[in-house]
């Protein structure tokens, strides 16, 4: 009785240092560049059966609000978002999708509460798996600052894949 006494407080122990060598080893590695106010700029790939279309963007949220101007060719469309509401010429659109925004995804990623995180070497992949129209989100960090967010849809009809030339913090001023 005695030895099996031994062997569970040695198990035990084993346990307990190998738990606190990953808490360590997770608390060592810095965070990733995810920014609640932000300045991003970049492009747009929407790929299905039908081939690919491509467009630009560039996005700014401060304190919730979001200006964004989306190119295609020769047209530019601003757009406003703020409580909820999106703006075009001061006009509220109803119709438009929130995942047009680049701060639906980055609102999804700071608010999930379950995900998977694989890194290797300089590279991390973040992916949430979600209810509805969106089946999942895959952010790609490099030297943890986001580059590339994959967005796959439920029914595969397409994938949407946003490329992140410019992505960083608001500084006031």
């Amino acid at each position: 009785m005695r030895f099996l006494l031994k062997k569970l407080w040695l198990l035990v122990a084993v346990v307990l240092l190998f738990e606190l060598t990953a808490c360590k080893k997770t608390a060592q590695s810095p965070p990733l560049k995810i920014f609640p106010d932000y300045i991003a700029k970049g492009y747009v790939e929407i790929s299905s059966k039908d081939g690919v279309s491509r467009y630009s963007f560039s996005e700014k949220r401060i304190d919730g609000k979001v200006e964004a101007e989306f190119i295609k060719g020769t047209r530019k469309i601003k757009l406003t978002k703020e409580d909820g509401n999106v703006l075009l010429d001061g006009k509220n659109i109803k119709s438009i999708a929130q995942d047009i925004f680049l701060d639906y995804y980055i609102d999804k990623l700071i608010n999930a509460e379950k995900y998977s995180i694989v890194t290797e070497q300089n590279q991390t992949i973040v992916t949430l798996e979600l209810k509805g129209d969106i089946r999942y989100l895959h952010f790609y960090f490099v030297n943890r600052e986001l580059k590339k967010i994959g967005v796959i849809y439920q029914d595969k009809r397409f994938m949407k894949t946003i490329y992140l030339t410019e992505y960083k913090k608001y500084r006031k001023g």
